[in-house]
Order: C-alpha cells, then structure tokens, then sequence
C-alpha cells in the first residue's frame, strides 16, 4: 500500500524518505523480534502489524486444521460453504486490528457457540 500511495499523482502525506525510514524501522523492528531467518520471511510475507503477525502465529495450529477440514468445501451445500467462510471470518481475521476497519478497531464480541452469553476475542499483543 506505501508503495501504491507513493506512486500516485495525488499529493502524498509521507515523502519518500519518510517512507523509505518506516520501511527499514519495520525491517529493524522484525529482525529483533525474529531471531530466525524462516521467521522473519513469514512475518514479511504476512504483510501484517507485529501483533497481527504474532496472533496468526499463535493460531497457526489452530488455522491450519480449519482450512484443512475445508479440503472439499466445493462438495458442501452453499449453506455450508457460508457457514465455514464466517466462522473464518469471526475466529480468524477479524480479531487482527490490521484487517478490520480503523472505525471498527475494537475486539469483536461474539455469541458462545452453545447460545450463551458472548465472548470476548482478544489478541495477544507484543510490546513494541
């Protein structure tokens, strides 16, 4: 996206030093957190905030086996297949702040799946 921003005809807010600073402060920032080069590789290619990229760590386990039980989700009724992309949604992406609205920044609250009372989704976050 800074890339696109700073190649539009449109004024910019952020010039290109300034662009080119955020990048290596993010590149910095990584490279302390990610000890490993196969870490800082996924955290790259996430393309999320450090706490986004965290939380999908976290949940890498748990995400993984989601999207595997989905291996013929074109074999499933539509009802099915809305079922599954919303329960995506709700446990997996919406919870990251780098994908919901800025307006809509604050953690979602969701129904128990047994029709209690709702849950509170918080991620973990890393102090930067």
């Amino acid at each position: 996206m800074l890339y696109l921003q700073l190649n539009t005809d449109m004024p910019s807010f952020i010039s290109n030093t300034e662009a080119i600073s955020v990048i290596v402060q993010r590149i910095e920032h990584i490279s302390q957190v990610c000890k490993t080069k196969q870490r800082r590789q996924r955290y790259y290619s996430m393309a999320l905030s450090i706490e986004g990229c965290a939380w999908i760590e976290n949940k890498k386990d748990d995400l993984r086996d989601f999207l595997q039980a989905a291996e013929f989700l074109m074999d499933w009724s539509p009802e099915e297949r809305a079922s599954y992309i919303v329960k995506l949604c709700t446990q997996y992406l919406m919870p990251i702040d780098d994908i919901r609205l800025s307006s809509e920044n604050k953690v979602p609250h969701f129904p128990s799946p047994a029709g209690g009372s709702s849950r509170n989704v918080s991620s973990s976050r890393l102090v930067t």
